[in-house]
């Protein structure tokens, strides 16, 4: 599973614009600046499927289904950005077996600041009784991975910017895989009041070899992972209410994990994730 753990954190992981380029027509400014007390209903679905084949021959694979109902209540301006509430209303995870974790998570409650590039600035955990859900971590990491990085200037059709990823590492990982994601403007679409955006996004896993160091049972191992492959899909962004409307992403990955006697271990993964506005005042 280690390799599932690693691409997990690669696929969520939250990026950040660093680059533009130029296109043609009327341009518009991407921000971040939903109104203070604004509540958004999302609903999230992650699906991954994934098979692994190591030097003892292929191990039995797994479809895991992730659904995700939340809300987002906007708390105001404060220092970093804006604070918003995420409330999670139901979280269901399919095959079964995962009731008493999940059961935990009732309640659960995230405080997120965002910048007015979209980008995550803080978030922590509230709401968690006793011992934190062991998938916590994972719920965390599918959350950042809505998040939409905005370019810094006005785009157009054709305008692209790149992305570089932010990451924090996994429980017990101690690296984050490299990410390389390019957005592009495909349509500006103006429905009566609104304005929306739709962007094209691309990421790929370019292969480079990233030292990990992951504990378990109490035991800190060393070894090396490969990740290659690519997601793709689009987001729609909302121009009067500064919010995402709906993504969609899917791919293919192929991880490749060396452990400490340099024996590979290979995971194949095929993800498909998407997320829809449901409702909101």
């Amino acid at each position: 599973m280690t390799g599932c753990r690693t691409l997990i954190l690669a696929a969520t992981a939250v990026v950040v614009a660093t680059g533009c380029r130029r296109g043609t027509g009327a341009k518009v400014t991407l921000r971040y600046r939903p109104p203070a007390g604004a509540e958004y209903h999302y609903a999230l679905e992650q699906r991954t499927s994934w098979t692994m084949e190591g030097a003892a021959g292929p191990v039995p694979g797994q479809d895991i289904t992730l659904r995700i109902h939340y809300t987002q209540t906007v708390g105001g301006p404060t220092a970093g950005g804006t604070a918003v509430t995420v409330s999670y209303d139901s979280v269901t995870m399919l095959p079964g077996g995962y009731a008493p974790a999940l059961d935990r998570m009732r309640g659960l409650k995230s405080r997120v600041v965002f910048d007015e590039r979209g980008r995550v600035v803080s978030a922590a955990l509230a709401g968690v009784d006793g011992e934190p859900s062991p998938l916590a971590d994972q719920l965390e990491r599918s959350m950042k991975g809505t998040a939409l990085p905005l370019p810094d200037a006005p785009v157009g059709g054709g305008d692209s910017w790149t992305a570089d990823p932010e990451t924090t590492p996994a429980a017990g990982v101690g690296a984050a895989i490299p990410m390389r994601t390019r957005f592009t403007v495909k349509e500006i679409q103006a429905t009566g009041p609104d304005t929306t955006v739709v962007v094209g996004v691309e990421s790929t896993f370019p292969g480079d070899p990233v030292s990990v160091k992951e504990t378990s049972r109490g035991v800190a191992e060393n070894h090396t992972v490969r990740v290659t492959g690519a997601l793709t899909g689009e987001r729609v962004y909302s121009l009067s209410r500064g919010i995402p409307l709906r993504s969609t992403m899917g791919g293919s990955m192929r991880v490749e994990d060396r452990g400490v006697a340099g024996e590979p271990q290979v995971t194949t993964l095929s993800r498909q994730f998407s997320l829809q506005l449901t409702g909101g005042k």
